[in-house]
């Protein structure tokens, strides 16, 4: 079978197949792009809910007292989501 001949729907030639190196694929790197998610304090404080955080975590005093608290007065005034969900 030659790679070369396969078409996508799209009418487009397949790509190369992946390199081999010692029997195991070798793929080329992706970007990855990482987007802040727009935040929403309600919808933030149902997951919370949800996924059981409160049980653990505080916040501002309401929840658990068995894992850092997650108080808003101990933030920067602008909060990197991703370091904040790295904090949990």
């Amino acid at each position: 079978m030659a790679h070369e001949d396969e078409k996508h729907d799209d009418g487009a030639a397949a790509s190369e197949p992946a390199a081999t190196v010692e029997g195991s694929a070798v793929h080329k790197p992706i970007d990855v792009i990482l987007t802040m998610p727009v935040m929403n304090s309600e919808r933030g404080m149902t997951l919370f809910i949800e996924k059981g955080c409160v049980t653990c975590h505080s916040v501002n005093g309401v929840g658990g007292h068995d894992s850092a608290p997650l108080d808003a007065h101990e933030m920067d005034p602008i909060m990197n989501v991703f370091e904040f969900a790295a904090k949990m």
